[in-house]
C-alpha cells in the first residue's frame, strides 16, 4: 500500500510537471507568434477579429449615417423649393436659416467620410459626434419647415 501510494505521488509529479510543461509550451509559442506577428506588422488573431468587428460597425454605421443624411437632403431640397414659390414674401431669415441647413448637411457629409480613417479608441466618440450633429441639423430642419408652413 504504501508503495502504491507513493507510485501514485510520483506518477502526479510527473502528470503536473508535463502538464505545467504544456502550458509553458503554449506561452512560449503565444509569444513566439507575437513577435512573428510584430515583426511582419500583422495584428495577432484577436487584434484581427477586433479590427473586423470595427470594420464592420464602420460600414453599418456608415451606412445607416448617410441614410439620414440623404433624408434630410430631400428635406433641404424641399424647402428650398417651398422658399422659391413664397418668393418675395419669404422672410429673409427663412432663407438664411436654408443656408445654415445646407452648411451644416454639407459638413456632417465630410465628417461621415472621415469616419474611415478614425482610430478606433476615437470612434466611439466620432459616433456620439455625427448622431448628435444629425440631430441638430434634423431640428434645425423641423424649425425651417415650421416656419416656411407659417408664411402660407
Amino acid at each position: 500500500m504504501k508503495t502504491t501510494m507513493m507510485l501514485g505521488v510520483a506518477l502526479l509529479s510527473v502528470t503536473g510537471a508535463c502538464a505545467s510543461s504544456s502550458h509553458g509550451e503554449k506561452v512560449r509559442d503565444a509569444r513566439m507568434e507575437q513577435a512573428d506577428d510584430r515583426a511582419t506588422g500583422q495584428p495577432a488573431t484577436g487584434a484581427t477579429e477586433d479590427l473586423h468587428q470595427l470594420s464592420n460597425d464602420r460600414t453599418d454605421y456608415q451606412a445607416h449615417a448617410r441614410e439620414e443624411l440623404g433624408k434630410q437632403r430631400v428635406r433641404i431640397d424641399t424647402s428650398k423649393q417651398k422658399l422659391a414659390i413664397l418668393g418675395a414674401h419669404a422672410p429673409a431669415s427663412l432663407a438664411s436659416d436654408l443656408a445654415t441647413a445646407e452648411k451644416q448637411h454639407s459638413m456632417i457629409s465630410d465628417e461621415v467620410a472621415r469616419l474611415d480613417s478614425t482610430s478606433a479608441d476615437r470612434w466611439d466618440s466620432a459616433k456620439q459626434r455625427v448622431d448628435r450633429d444629425l440631430s441638430d441639423l434634423d431640428e434645425r430642419l423641423s424649425q425651417v419647415a415650421s416656419k416656411i408652413d407659417d408664411q402660407h
